[in-house]
């Protein structure tokens, strides 16, 4: 705070005359079109772009991409291939992405540079990689998931969803042998397994949908409200969980499409 009591403002260009100029990054809108055809260093993390589109659908685009001194995606290839699919399907416009005539535009953390290119291609995997480092407290997880399961929105977007919520329930609360009790309990294997529960599971209505291309396998998963890989064969609509390995109760499922 100043002596005024107001806040100081930083200022929004970087100080030529500073010498950490060079490596200044700056906060700009960049078209979706060139983000989509600037070059980036081999990615080899997969991305669930179902996933991300609930996410900003939900909560608007909230993390910037990062792009290079030299026009090249450093981190967030899977959000723009996001906003690519979105866009393509005629989503509405998300919070903080600003419609142009025939595109969108991105907030983008330009600027960035690297002492080489090594140095550039580790950053991709660093940032990936690192926040995968710390685990979670599985207890503690549930009890949030738990909580905002209750509340409007429920889990959109967090990439949980109510069957992921079962399986973290069963892993957390499972009841657990003493060491002894368990080398010698020959059902020990199964602990944690909901009970197999042999009931019609045909439903009434049966169809078979074609997906083209991966973009339009992300925007169903969007619309549908669940998570959709090149590995699912069925679901259910709306979508069932499997509940304290009881019985399967229906969820309401994301229809703001």
């Amino acid at each position: 705070m100043g002596p005024s009591g107001n806040r100081s403002k930083l200022p929004i260009q970087p100080d030529p005359t500073d010498p950490g100029a060079e490596r200044a990054i700056r906060i700009k809108y960049v078209p979706l079109f060139d983000l989509r055809h600037m070059g980036h260093p081999t990615n080899a993390k997969d991305h669930d772009l179902g996933a991300i589109m609930q996410s900003i659908r939900r909560f608007g685009f909230v993390a910037p991409v990062l792009v290079s001194a030299d026009n090249r995606i450093v981190a967030g290839h899977g959000r723009v291939e996001a906003l690519e699919a979105m866009k393509s399907a005629g989503h509405e416009v998300p919070a903080r992405i600003r419609p142009l005539e025939n595109d969108w535009a991105v907030p983008c953390v330009t600027g960035l540079t690297f002492d080489d290119a090594a140095s550039e291609r580790a950053y991709l995997i660093a940032d990936n990689r690192l926040t995968d480092l710390g685990g979670w407290d599985q207890a503690a997880l549930l009890n949030e998931l738990a909580a905002l399961y209750g509340e409007p929105g429920g889990l959109t977007g967090t990439g949980y969803d109510a069957e992921d919520l079962d399986a973290l329930n069963g892993l957390v609360n499972a009841p657990r042998l003493a060491p002894t009790e368990a080398a010698n309990d020959p059902n020990a294997v199964y602990e944690g397994m909901p009970e197999f529960i042999n009931e019609d599971a045909s439903g009434k209505y049966r169809i078979t949908v074609h997906i083209e291309t991966e973009e339009h396998l992300a925007d169903l998963a969007a619309r549908l409200g669940q998570k959709l890989t090149d590995r699912t064969r069925s679901i259910w609509h709306p979508y069932k969980p499997w509940i304290d390995g009881l019985s399967y109760t229906v969820a309401d499922s994301d229809d703001e499409s």
